[in-house]
């Protein structure tokens, strides 16, 4: 897979297993660039390109974006929709009869009380499960005892749960410490997800990191060039 911004020469070579870091000195086009990833990981129109190395793909089925972890929430309307499809599938396949004895009992319940009241009443005869879902607010609980735990946890719940093959992961490195940020990369390629660090200033970096750097000249630099 293939990260581009064509306007700024940026050219990123995806590949599991492996960091990747992609550093963008000048504030203007490090705003700009985050705008547009931010953009697309939610759907919306942007200047990335991301590609199989041929064709391009869809940013939001592929991709997320997280731009400061302490916000971060399991209960997300992408990530609860995922979640409802699944359960509504399973109830389909395994449990079906069960909820068609829920869908009974409860359209007797509602018919019992609407006729307490001296006024016409109606309601839908046929709760989606995702209706069910949503009346027990049913959601992911992941226990965390720290933000490094709660950042595996969800690694884990958008490989899992989305189908998500790529992260990216704005100015993250200074909220965990290098054991930290070596299990969350651990936890990612184990899922199979690909973690690309993006930040305003290149620190350390292993002779084995992928990179590309658009310094504050434009001029960019990339382990392409090795």
């Amino acid at each position: 897979m293939k990260l581009q911004y064509i306007d700024y020469g940026v050219e990123l070579s995806l590949k599991e297993n492996c960091v990747h870091r992609l550093c963008i000195e000048s504030p203007q086009a490090y705003a700009e660039i985050v705008q547009s990833l931010y953009q697309q990981c939610s759907g919306e129109e942007g200047n990335a390109i991301l590609s199989d190395g041929v064709q391009p793909l869809e940013f939001d089925k592929y991709a997320e974006i997280l731009l400061e972890p302490f916000s971060l929430q399991f209960d997300t309307k992408k990530i609860n929709t995922k979640l409802y499809k699944e359960l509504t599938q399973i109830t389909l396949d395994e449990c079906y009869s069960e909820y068609i004895g829920l869908q009974g009992e409860l359209q007797t319940f509602i018919e019992t009380v609407a006729m307490k009241v001296p006024y016409p009443v109606s309601y839908e005869e046929v709760l989606d499960f995702k209706d069910i879902c949503k009346l027990f607010k049913v959601h992911i609980d992941y226990q965390y005892d720290t933000l490094a735990e709660k950042l595996c946890g969800y690694v884990t719940l958008l490989s899992q749960l989305c189908c998500i093959q790529i992260l990216f992961l704005v100015d993250i490195e200074k909220y965990l410490t290098k054991e930290e940020q070596r299990d969350l990369q651990q936890t990612a390629n184990y899922h199979k997800i690909i973690l690309i660090y993006v930040d305003a200033g290149l620190g350390h970096y292993s002779e084995d990191d992928r990179y590309c750097i658009l310094d504050k000249d434009y001029c960019v630099i990339s382990d392409m060039e090795k």
